[in-house]
């Protein structure tokens, strides 16, 4: 069952609630606020005041924080230091309403509003103030929410306008460098400055194959000559520069071959390489034949060792369902009855024995050589000690069964219980048998320590099981009982980890059994392992689960 709570301090260790609070956040107060209406825990303005037995005011946050660490605690105020613990403190509704009272700015101050208004009112005037700002989901940029569209439409350095050239939508803030470099219809001059103008920038080439400034480049420029210049210039560069053209020729055939020859060389390596290589190829291909071969045997062995351990696995689950369930009522007073006689015959030995005691002989063997009665009477004492022991322990277990629909589950070796969980050992483990009256359903616990399905390596998945009982004929289906899961807490603070749930009527889970259990139902994720394994949920590696089942509406079954 959960705590109610408020403001994050258990109820039943304050024994109060209010229902008055402060408004949440930190506002720009008008004045600074007296030091009495400071926290002197947090220094800030009190938030939800409480008030100590010296009369000092705390916040409740600072409260919750200093009674979770520890039972009492210390008054922070100068001078004071009276200890006070959780019954030592309530809330000031007064002071409370004190501080909701203060003047504060609205927090759209910097964007021109002028108003100034009790913090109690300050959630209402901002949800409605002319002053809001609105952040432009294009630039980011805050604006008043009045001006947001003209912002949007007129200002706004990330809207898109058309190219008035182009036509294409461009982001404004981008625009001059689309004109500078991107727009093929934008206007430029000719690069060789002959004097033609507004060129428009994607007929630029075709300019320059007309264009009376157009450099000509010579032919020889593939061979390293740099020579450039007009049509004129060209031809006499030609003409003089046909020695230079011939050495540029010459020196180029040279490098090349000097060049294919080193290629060759290369070639030749790695031919030499790729032969070597080649030579493997059947050896690798053989070693890689013989490991598949080897990789497929040995997945048809895991294969059959997995169905093995699976098929051992489910009949070692039936045989703790089994050694778990209790016996009927019948058989605990057939039980009860076999103590009391052997409890009778035990005494009725101990009186002959004490008898014969009397009588005067001793134990040994008497002149014939046989045992004497008081060595039998030792003998039958023994062996019915031993089997009254056994039946004391049998009838123990039977006297534990529940019939008022709680399970009390004591899990001992937590830390080797997970890693048999984490290593696939044991995935999950079974609680005894509870039922929910002498003839009503009968029900387990079930839980995966390392977790299962959304809750696997990161939670405690808990879930409830109904098994098939003797009473099932009787019994209305499907079960629908109120159902409250629990971890529990051994601090002694009630901080409990709780489910609720109410069982589906559409879920195979809660109909009538027709094998030894339904598929469990609960919580995958019902206990982070980081939070569980504290010293508030887990002491001498053992945790306490706890099922509850509201029987209060199950029908008389005669």
């Amino acid at each position: 069952m959960s705590l109610e709570t408020d403001g994050g301090i258990p109820s039943n260790s304050l024994q109060f609630k209010s229902s008055f609070r402060n408004p949440v956040g930190k506002p720009n107060f008008v004045s600074d606020p007296k030091e009495e209406n400071r926290c002197p825990v947090c220094q800030s303005v009190l938030s939800n005041a409480i008030q100590l037995l010296c009369g000092h005011h705390v916040c409740q946050d600072d409260i919750e924080r200093i009674l979770q660490r520890s039972k009492t605690g210390t008054c922070h105020v100068q001078g004071c230091a009276m200890v006070f613990t959780s019954q030592d403190i309530f809330p000031d509704v007064c002071k409370r309403r004190e501080i909701s009272n203060l003047m504060v700015y609205c927090q759209y101050k910097d964007l021109g509003c002028p108003e100034k208004l009790p913090w109690k009112d300050l959630s209402k005037h901002e949800s409605v103030c002319k002053y809001q700002g609105r952040q432009c989901e294009q630039c980011r940029q805050v604006v008043l929410f009045s001006e947001l569209e003209h912002h949007i439409s007129n200002t706004c350095e990330q809207r898109e306008i058309e190219c008035q050239y182009c036509r294409d939508r461009i982001i404004v803030s981008t625009i001059q460098n689309h004109h500078d470099s991107e727009c093929r219809l934008f206007p430029v001059e000719c690069p060789n400055q002959c004097g033609a103008r507004d060129i428009v920038r994607e007929q630029v080439r075709s300019h320059l194959a007309e264009c009376p400034l157009q450099k000509a480049v010579c032919p020889f420029v593939k061979h390293g000559c740099t020579f450039e210049g007009s049509d004129e210039q060209l031809e006499v560069h030609k003409k003089e520069g046909i020695v230079t053209h011939v050495d540029l020729l010459v020196n180029g055939k040279i490098a090349t071959n000097q060049e294919y020859g080193a290629a060759l060389a290369d070639m030749k390596a790695m031919l030499d390489k790729v032969i070597k290589e080649n030579a493997l190829i059947p050896k690798l291909i053989e070693e890689n034949e013989k490991l598949q071969k080897e990789s497929k045997a040995n997945k048809m062995s895991i294969q059959e060792m997995k169905k093995v351990l699976a098929s051992n696995g489910e009949r070692v689950i039936q045989t703790g369902r089994k050694l778990e369930d209790k016996a009927s009522v019948e058989t605990v007073n057939k039980l009860q009855q076999e103590v009391a006689v052997i409890k009778g015959v035990v005494q009725e030995s101990n009186k002959r024995m004490s008898n014969i005691e009397r009588s005067g002989m001793t134990v040994g063997y008497d002149g014939g050589g046989q045992p004497n009665a008081t060595a039998n009477v030792e003998k039958q004492v023994g062996l019915l000690d031993i089997r009254m022991s056994e039946l004391d322990l049998r009838l123990q277990l039977q006297e534990t069964v529940n019939h008022d629909g709680v399970l009390m589950w004591k899990l001992k070796d937590y830390g080797r219980r997970k890693r048999d969980a984490i290593n696939g050992k044991t995935l999950s483990l079974y609680s005894q048998p509870f039922y929910t009256s002498k003839y009503g359903y009968k029900l387990c616990g079930r839980v995966y320590l390392n977790g299962d399905g959304t809750g696997k390596g990161t939670h405690l998945s808990f879930f409830m099981v109904v098994m098939r009982g003797d009473f099932d004929a009787l019994l209305p289906w499907p079960f629908q009982l109120p159902v409250t899961m629990k971890l529990l807490d051994q601090n002694g603070t009630r901080q409990h980890i709780a489910e609720h749930f109410m069982p589906s009527v559409t879920s195979n889970s809660f109909k009538r059994p027709t094998t030894e259990m339904n598929v469990a139902c609960g919580v995958p994720c019902f206990a982070l392992h980081s939070k569980l394994e504290t010293e508030t949920y887990l002491k001498d590696d053992t945790i306490f689960l706890r099922i509850e089942v509201d029987c209060k509406n199950i029908p008389a079954l005669y």
